[in-house]
């Protein structure tokens, strides 16, 4: 909820949707998944779907990995600190070069940073569990991104692989790169995360795979 919230006010500062717009955006995480259930799981494709699918990907040119990219992904992000600052480089990085990821990454730069300030300012009742499921969830974005990066699109979920093929298609509007990566983020990336982190005294092992 924590990370909804901070969404909607850093989307409705960071571009021209009203405060009433951000939120009926940010609505679609309840909204059925693209490649999830809503829970984490991921989604059992169609045959004809994903015959169709893999028909397609098969006639795409490998992807030419951005060596600047590659040097804010190879590595795990290791603290609060590290994500922070590496995810803000990262988004100006894509929006220097005109990259439809950067309007995702604005919106989740600046959650990351909201809540990385108020975990040094004390605002949680555990600051650790927050600080490691941040890391952990920025993590997630960042497999992801890297096995994009480097043309590992079979490993990405169905909801990374279509918000990472639209950034790369002209026509797409600013709020569709917003949505697509709140979708692949918080409705399918977060479960996972707060399994990795345990809730409570229960620690669950995630069974998602992106490799990196």
């Amino acid at each position: 909820m924590l990370a909804v919230l901070a969404g909607v006010a850093s989307l409705a500062s960071v571009s021209a949707v009203s405060v009433s717009d951000a939120v009926c955006l940010f609505a679609v995480v309840g909204a059925p998944v693209p490649g999830g259930d809503g829970v984490g799981r991921a989604a059992r494709p169609r045959p004809r779907t994903e015959r169709r699918r893999r028909a397609v990907d098969a006639t795409r040119p490998p992807r030419e990995a951005d060596p600047g990219a590659l040097s804010l992904l190879a590595e795990p992000y290791e603290t609060v600190e590290d994500a922070r600052i590496r995810l803000r480089g990262l988004e100006r990085y894509f929006r220097d070069r005109g990259d439809g990821r950067a309007v995702f990454l604005t919106v989740y730069a600046r959650v990351t940073e909201e809540v990385a300030a108020a975990v040094g300012r004390g605002a949680f009742e555990d600051p650790e569990w927050v600080a490691d499921y941040l890391v952990e969830f920025a993590n997630h974005y960042r497999r992801a991104a890297l096995a994009f990066e480097t043309g590992r699109e079979a490993a990405l979920p169905t909801a990374w692989r279509v918000a990472f093929r639209a950034a790369e298609r002209d026509g797409t509007f600013v709020l569709q790169h917003a949505a697509l990566g709140v979708n692949a983020h918080v409705a399918f990336d977060l479960a996972f995360a707060l399994c990795e982190v345990g809730v409570g005294d229960a620690v669950v092992g995630s069974t998602r795979t992106t490799g990196g």
